[in-house]
């Protein structure tokens, strides 16, 4: 019997990408879309046709068929990354079908040795927030969406963002929320961000600050569910964020630099008096329940909304 020889192709991946849920610091590649395709140099139209991303064992997505430059050339001692192509500009469109997270775009560049985690020298801006030190992020930032089931254990600030003081206000999609605890405790320095959906929906999840000490040994703590944590609360929203060609979700690095919005609150007492806007909200979580944002109209009156009014 004659064996014959299978047939050998290779390949090199010029563009793998990794994806962590920084609420469990896992790295997610399971239930998620991704498709890349080429960009022009001035990024106003796709190139070629989309490619859907591969899983590999690592958690890491990888694109097959964007370059030529994927084949090395002929010879078997040829090595991978001896011969690439230029540089070249790949917009990213990501859909979780388990509806855990929301849908994303963003521009990365091929070739690109290693994942691309978030950083590049081709961004204005990393793909996080907070920010994170070089070398230190697992892979590009996933979003909460709203339909997120909510881990044991962890606080929970929910809203639904609109736009001006109208009867009927536009939904703030895409807004990015930032939660900064207020403890006088040094481990409590961290910044919580979140971003709504289309509809103006947020889910934001988050750890509970730490509990501060009795200000006395003598003074007992309080029970569990009467903890209460003060929180500072600001928002970033832009009207027109950039979307790329053949997309339908706004750039994810223009998302995270939007412009601070004002936040309406109403603290007179005349529930007719016309709304004031204010930089930042302050709010008290307390344990055990989620914190859900609103915009007060009087003393008495609260709305089933957060009104904020871009600048």
């Amino acid at each position: 019997m004659k064996l014959i020889p299978l047939e050998r192709h290779t390949t090199q991946t010029l563009l793998g990408i990794r994806f962590w849920d920084r609420v469990t610091n896992r790295v997610v590649a399971d239930g998620l879309q991704v498709k890349a395709q080429r960009l022009s140099d001035d990024r106003a139209q796709r190139l070629g046709n989309p490619i859907l991303g591969q899983m590999t064992p690592s958690g890491a997505i990888t694109f097959f068929g964007l370059s030529t430059g994927e084949i090395p050339a002929a010879g078997s001692t040829q090595q991978f990354w001896e011969s690439v192509p230029s540089n070249q500009l790949v917009a990213i469109d990501l859909v979780d079908r388990l509806e855990r997270f929301l849908p994303m775009s963003f521009v990365a560049r091929l070739p690109f040795r290693g994942v691309f985690r978030g950083q590049g020298d081709w961004l204005g801006t990393s793909l996080f927030r907070p920010e994170l030190g070089n070398n230190a992020a697992i892979g590009v930032q996933l979003w909460s969406a709203p339909t997120r089931p909510v881990l044991p254990g962890q606080a929970v600030v929910r809203a639904q963002l609109v736009i001006g003081a109208g009867d009927t206000p536009i939904p703030a999609a895409y807004a990015l929320v930032r939660v900064q605890p207020l403890s006088a405790l040094p481990a409590s320095g961290f910044d919580y961000y979140g971003m709504t959906d289309r509809r103006g929906m947020l889910l934001l999840p988050m750890p509970y600050p730490a509990i501060p000490d009795p200000a006395t040994p003598e003074t007992p703590y309080s029970s569990l569910d009467r903890q209460m944590f003060p929180l500072r609360v600001t928002i970033q929203y832009d009207t027109s964020p950039i979307v790329w060609p053949n997309s339908s979700v706004p750039d994810l690095e223009r998302l995270l630099n939007q412009a601070q919005a004002q936040i309406a609150i109403n603290h007179t007492s005349d529930p007719n008096a016309p709304l004031q806007f204010q930089p930042n909200l302050s709010v008290n979580l307390q344990f055990g329940r989620p914190l859900i944002l609103r915009t007060a109209l009087s003393a008495t009156q609260v709305e089933s909304v957060l009104r904020i009014q871009p600048r």
